[in-house]
């Protein structure tokens, strides 16, 4: 740009500058003053706004009048698009606004960006007496925007536009006017725009009931749709507008219309939990047995929404007690998800109705098995609710073997809560155990019970008589290889003491030892190795159990290994050179291995009483007549064991400990069994303890409760 050039910008702003400070002002004179100095039919500003842009703003006419007699373009479009026309509506001008129209400014939408012309603007403005003056000068109460919107689309929305708050929120009185006027200028009250909808739509939407009642008053199609089908009883619906809805259905709405969901005007009231719309839908003729895209009826809805009272009154309504939904996967009663739901009113009151307890869903899964799994869904159902769900419908005819579900049964089901009542109230109806296994995983209720870390389910299941505790599934995972796994540590010293073979190998040779130190489960490894697993078995794959140990970096867990390999050859049975290999191969391994050897051989080296010595107590089948000498006893009272034998001591007072435990309980059974048979304990002990020795602790604990 030229120097003359950008001093002439220069000089143009500056006089835009002053003219408008003038305008403000209100200062006649001056503002006639700076108009001699240029061609007013011909400036622009930097905008290519002209003149009558300005003017529009004003309250001036005479100087409007003025400037369109010299010449100034009614109809110049600036940079925005706009003509002093539409600036003259956006300010709500109506005298600037009626002169140019007199002039003959163009009014019509297609002169304007999207098509939105001045009576679409002063419409959504709000503008009544200018949407009057618009409509006197010829203005098409029908026209359309780009989008197919009429002015009287942009009337039934009443939402105010936040810079120009022309409008008082909630009040609608300035929209119904201008509503009205439009259609007595000729409105079309049924114009669709390009999403199908209409102006009864946009007025239910945005709650302008009255603009609603004006368009239903002149002859508005009630059952209009729009592009996804959803008609103005939809939205009244949705809205919880009882008397409107009322209206609608006087106009004659189709209560049945379905949405692109699928959804009735019954599925929303229903969702909404709206008591009072339902029966109004219902005594208007609405379907109680129509079903959704998702294939819910109200009654499935009803129950999934928690309502007894709903489900009362569509019940009573004639909805379908045993209608199934339609999806393919499920297929569900009522019932079955108020199973799922855990709601006992509802289970109860669909009952009442006639409900089928043995209804299976698509996949074959039964209502008892639907309540078996609703913990999963439910989290506020408490162990003495679910229990009295499962007694409920097996009270109701559920039978526990109906359940033909590729998934699981209902047992199996139960089984995941590990609640024992639960467990307990199964088997006390009969189910059988046996055929509790899921073809998917190969798994079976013991398996199952393995995974929770309280005994009691476990010991349910194998009092029952009907379980195998040596049963393999999958890749030959026994209930204490998983247990072990999921350092479950109560079910493992369970499943020990019930005498689960401790050396059972899966199909890639791994014992449950292997299992709990692969996992790194420090607890079950010490608990496996005191009842003595093979610490020289190898994998399939020739991992002995040291050099998993190894693997894991748990230094306690290989310690605890490695003092386990040294007792072993202490007791001079096999050890897998392997291991001995590995041991050999660390310093610090080498030298714990060491000091326990060191440590085994004072223990066999130290007598107690006799020949008894401390290595008889860490390693002899049975301890128990050392735990009847009381000079043994008194040793173990007084000595301190760490100061002697720190690597072993923890071992060597446990075991002795839970031997005199035993040895306490053998005498009160003793004395209990005296009672029974009515001879003196004393005389006849040495039998007792030879029967004793064989009995377990329950049975010990049961002759003392003689």
């Amino acid at each position: 740009m030229s120097r003359e050039d950008k001093e002439f910008a220069r000089t143009t702003m500056t006089w835009w500058t002053d003219l408008k400070q003038l305008i403000r002002n209100g200062d006649s004179d001056g503002i006639k003053s700076m108009l001699s100095q240029v061609s007013v039919a011909d400036i622009r500003d930097d905008h290519d706004s002209n003149l009558l842009h300005y003017f529009t703003n004003t309250d001036n006419e005479t100087i409007a009048r003025q400037l369109i007699e010299a010449g100034c373009d009614i109809n110049l479009k600036n940079r925005y698009g706009e003509t002093p026309l539409m600036t003259a509506v956006e300010s709500n001008n109506l005298k600037i606004a009626k002169l140019l129209l007199d002039a003959g400014a163009i009014h019509l939408n297609t002169n304007f960006i999207q098509e939105f012309g001045p009576l679409h603007m002063a419409v959504w403005y709000g503008f009544k007496a200018m949407v009057q003056i618009l409509l006197d000068a010829g203005a098409d109460a029908n026209v359309i925007d780009d989008e197919y919107s009429s002015p009287l689309h942009l009337a039934a929305n009443v939402e105010p536009i936040p810079a120009q708050p022309c409008l008082v929120p909630g009040d609608n009185k300035c929209n119904y006017d201008i509503a009205k006027m439009l259609v007595d200028a000729g409105a079309d009250v049924d114009a669709v725009d390009y999403q199908a909808i209409s102006p009864l739509h946009w007025a239910v939407m945005r709650g302008n009931y009255d603009v609603a009642g004006l368009l239903l008053d002149k002859g508005a199609n009630a059952d209009v749709m729009d592009d996804n089908f959803v008609t103005p009883l939809h939205w009244s619906v949705r809205d919880q507008n009882i008397e409107f809805v009322k209206r609608l259905i006087k106009a004659g709405a189709n209560v049945d219309m379905v949405d692109c969901h699928g959804m009735t005007c019954l599925h929303y009231a229903v969702k909404a939990r709206f008591d009072g719309m339902v029966w109004l839908l219902l005594s208007a003729g609405a379907t109680p047995n129509c079903t959704d895209g998702q294939g819910y009826s109200p009654l499935h809805w009803a129950v999934r929404e928690e309502s007894l009272e709903l489900v009362q009154i569509l019940l009573e309504a004639g909805a379908d007690v045993n209608i199934q939904d339609d999806q393919a996967t499920e297929g569900l009663s009522a019932l079955q998800v108020a199973a799922e739901l855990g709601l006992k009113d509802i289970i109860l009151l669909l009952l009442s109705h006639g409900a089928d307890v043995k209804a299976k869903c698509n996949r074959g899964c039964s209502v008892l098995y639907y309540a078996a799994m609703c913990k999963r869904i439910n989290f506020h159902v408490d162990d003495e609710l679910y229990v009295e769900l499962l007694r409920l419908l097996l009270d109701h005819g559920a039978e526990i073997g109906d359940s033909s579900c590729s998934v699981k049964t209902s047992f199996d089901s139960a089984l995941l809560y590990w609640n024992e009542q639960a467990v307990r109230l199964f088997i006390e109806r009969g189910v059988d155990l046996r055929k509790c296994i899921l073809e998917n995983s190969k798994s079976s209720s013991l398996y199952d019970a393995a995974l929770n870390n309280g005994k009691g389910v476990l010991k349910l299941l194998i009092d029952s008589g009907h379980l195998n505790i040596e049963q393999k599934y999958g890749s030959g995972l026994t209930a204490l290889h998983l247990a072990s796994f999921w350092n479950k540590f109560n079910c493992v010293k369970f499943l020990l003491k019930r005498g689960a073979n401790i050396n059972n190998n899966n199909v890639f040779g791994e014992t449950p030892l292997y299992s709990a130190i692969q996992n790194g489960h420090a607890e079950s490894v010490r608990l496996l190795l005191t009842y003595d697993a093979d610490v020289n078995v190898k994998t399939t794959r020739n991992q002995t159990i040291l050099s998993a140990a190894l693997k894991t970096s748990r230094q306690d867990i290989v310690l605890y290994v490695v003092r386990h390999i040294a007792k072993v050859e202490a007791q001079q049975l096999r050890v897998e050179q392997e291991n001995l290999r590995l041991i050999a191969s660390f310093e610090d391994l080498h030298d714990f291995y060491e000091k326990c050897r060191t440590e085994l051989a004072l223990m066999e080296g130290s007598y107690i009483h006799g020949t008894i010595t401390f290595f008889d107590i860490l390693t002899a089948r049975d301890i128990g007549k050392y735990a009847r000498n009381e000079h043994v006893v008194r040793t173990f009272d007084t000595v301190d064991l760490s100061e002697y034998f720190p690597i072993y001591q923890d071992l060597l007072i446990e075991r002795f400990d839970k031997e005199m435990k035993r040895q306490g309980l053998m005498k009160q059974a003793m004395a209990g069994l005296s009672r029974i048979l009515r001879c003196d304990a004393d005389t006849f002990h040495v039998l007792f303890y030879n029967v004793f020795h064989y009995l377990g602790t329950k049975d010990l604990r049961n002759l003392v409760d003689v």
